[in-house]
């Protein structure tokens, strides 16, 4: 529900006008989702990452020698961002408070 309020807040401001305005709404959004998911994977899963995707880049990461745990953060920011940049980019004039009820 979180996404669907800074979602919903940012686009009322004006955060799809732009192709640029929707790319950094995408960041600012992912970094809160990674906040909030990756102390729940460290917690729940020993930070091991729900998709094969963010796995397989935090894994590269930990054989490239980055400590686990900035290894897990970029798997994880690697993941939504794509799916926030992909999610934001291709339904941009999806109402708002009808994404809020998808949820």
């Amino acid at each position: 529900m979180g996404i669907a309020f800074i979602v919903g807040y940012l686009s009322q401001r004006g955060g799809m006008s732009s192709l640029f305005r929707t790319m950094s709404m995408s960041v600012f959004v992912t970094i809160v989702c990674v906040l909030v998911s990756c102390p729940l994977d460290f917690f729940f899963t020993g930070g091991k990452l729900g998709n094969v995707w963010g796995q397989g880049v935090a894994d590269l990461f930990s054989r490239w020698g980055i400590p686990f745990v900035l290894s897990v953060v970029l798997g994880q920011f690697y993941v939504d961002f794509l799916d926030k940049v992909l999610s934001e980019h291709t339904f941009p004039k999806l109402n708002v408070s009808r994404a809020c009820l998808l949820i």
